[in-house]
């Protein structure tokens, strides 16, 4: 690995530039404390990066093309995904598990449970439709499909997960849950709640989940998506090409020309009562003049 170039104009700000003799990367994946990166690419070498230090701290041959990589949610340990393998790896680079997938993998990520203590394994593949595995707190004791959110009708690109609030429920004692969201070439966007997870594994029963949600992008091929907290503002109806539409530009007229004629009724009414309150003033002069 070659040094370091400082790209930053502002002070205490350092930005550096990782120079390996790597070829292309595939995947980057940020320890949760930001201290520490994962890469995998082109040489078929995992390697770790000090991003504090700038430099690479650690690397290992894979035999085979890294094509993501991802660490759990807790930062104990990672994976890395080739094809339909799933391999699992502690945070000394020990292999600890290969997951053989049944089908072509597109999507992994790690996500804490809603229900109970530890974290799932999201995997979206080529058999339409997200598996879930279980991931024991014990290292020694390997993954296993506890779930299966369901209803695509073509491969599952993509996944994302994000934890939301929930408003006060009576009688409820939850106030958080997950959403899932995945998206497939079928043009579709699906949205699960994974609070309808089982909290322990079921003696190989899998769970299935259906969409609690969903959005039909009317055949756009989707690659990738991501979920983010906020609020959304809601704009005004759009313009076409900075024209507006005839039917919205002849509502804005009639609704011009009501305003025009409230406008004028209400000017009328204003001379109106002008008028009276100067007539009252000459009534009130000249009973003044006569008792003069």
């Amino acid at each position: 690995m070659k040094g370091l170039s400082h790209t930053s104009s502002f002070p205490h700000v350092h930005i550096y530039s990782l120079h390996p003799k790597m070829g292309s990367v595939n995947s980057v994946a940020i320890h949760p404390s930001g201290k520490v990166a994962l890469s995998v690419g082109k040489d078929r070498t995992l390697r770790m990066w000090d991003l504090m230090r700038g430099k690479g701290t650690a690397s290992t041959k894979l035999g085979k093309e890294g094509e993501l990589v991802r660490w759990s949610v807790d930062g104990s340990r990672f994976l890395v995904q080739t094809q339909s393998t799933i391999d699992i790896y502690s945070t000394d680079m020990d292999l600890l598990h290969t997951i053989i997938h049944p089908s072509r993998l597109h999507d992994v990520k790690f996500c804490k449970r809603v229900n109970g203590e530890g974290e799932v394994l999201f995997a979206a593949a080529e058999d339409k439709k997200l598996s879930v595995y279980d991931v024991p707190s014990d290292e020694d004791t390997p993954p296993t499909v506890i779930a299966e959110l369901i209803g695509h009708t073509n491969r599952v690109k993509a996944v994302d997960a994000l934890q939301i609030a929930l408003p006060s429920i009576p009688n409820s004692s939850r106030t958080s849950t997950t959403l899932v969201s995945t998206i497939s070439s079928d043009g579709k966007i699906r949205i699960y709640d994974l609070a309808s997870l089982p909290t322990v594994p079921t003696n190989g029963e899998k769970t299935q989940l259906t969409p609690v949600a969903e959005y039909d992008t009317k055949g756009s091929r989707l690659t990738c998506v991501t979920l983010a907290d906020g609020d959304i503002a809601i704009p005004q109806a759009a313009n076409v090409n900075g024209k507006r539409k005839r039917g919205e530009q002849d509502k804005d007229e009639e609704g011009e020309s009501e305003e025009e004629a409230w406008s004028a009724q209400e000017e009328s009414e204003g001379d109106e009562d002008e008028d009276e309150l100067e007539g009252e003033g000459e009534e009130e002069d000249e009973g003044e003049y006569e008792s003069a």
